[in-house]
Parts: C-alpha cells; structure tokens; sequence
C-alpha cells in the first residue's frame, strides 16, 4: 500500500532533509523526482492537472 509520505512517482518515503515540491492540484513529490518528470511533461503525474511551464510564457 502506498503511504501518504512518500513520493508517488519513486515510492520512497520522504526523508526528513529532503526537500518535497508541492504542486498547485496538492499533489506532493520528491524534489528530484518531479523536476525529472517535468523535463518531459508539464502535467501532474497523479491527476493529468496540465501545469505552467516557462515555454508557455515565451
């Protein structure tokens, strides 16, 4: 069963100096995880919410 204090796209728990990324929809990651993820898409890997990136602001 997944815990609610890890990170969903590594399934590791959040240590306690690691830095977790908050994202707009609530969603929590691991810092390392979700900028990894963010260089190939620009949605929430749980709920498909699309996010701003700075592509779209050019």
């Amino acid at each position: 069963m997944v815990s609610l204090e890890e990170c969903r796209i590594c399934l590791q728990e959040f240590s306690n100096g690691g830095m977790v990324v908050t994202l707009s929809c609530g969603h929590e990651f691991d810092d390392e995880c979700i900028v990894k993820w963010f260089e190939t898409s620009h949605v929430c890997p749980l709920c498909r919410l699309e996010l701003p990136c700075q592509d779209d602001e050019l």
